[in-house]
């Protein structure tokens, strides 16, 4: 899987941030869930790679992209996490006085603490 990806797309898998997520909708327990991902990679050898890597499983959510999909609970979670880190971050700009340079600097720095 790495080779195709890097041969087709140039692009690098990025192992720690591989996961596989079960929908609410498929009733898996996290160890029923992990055991699905097992068989499914012992009886296809195509995805023989996936058992090298490591492959997260999940039964709540994800982040595709920065973005979460999952089940409403998760989601909402991860959304109030992301939104008071933010807060945060931006609070710790309140001691700079110009205020150009306060926009500016909020506005350079929003991007990437929207994405990570």
């Amino acid at each position: 899987m790495k080779k195709i990806l890097k041969a087709d797309l140039d692009m690098d898998l990025n192992l720690p941030k591989f996961n596989v997520f079960f929908p609410d909708t498929t009733g898996f327990s996290l160890d029923t869930a992990r055991s699905a991902l097992d068989s499914a990679v012992r009886a296809d050898p195509a995805l023989a790679d996936l058992a090298a890597m490591g492959a997260g499983v999940s039964t709540d959510g994800i982040r595709v992209a920065g973005v979460p999909v999952g089940v409403d609970a998760w989601v909402k979670t991860f959304v109030e996490k992301k939104a008071q880190s933010v807060i945060t971050d931006v609070a710790k700009l309140d001691v700079v006085s110009d205020g150009l340079l306060h926009n500016q600097l909020l506005r350079v720095s929003r991007a990437k603490m929207l994405i990570d």
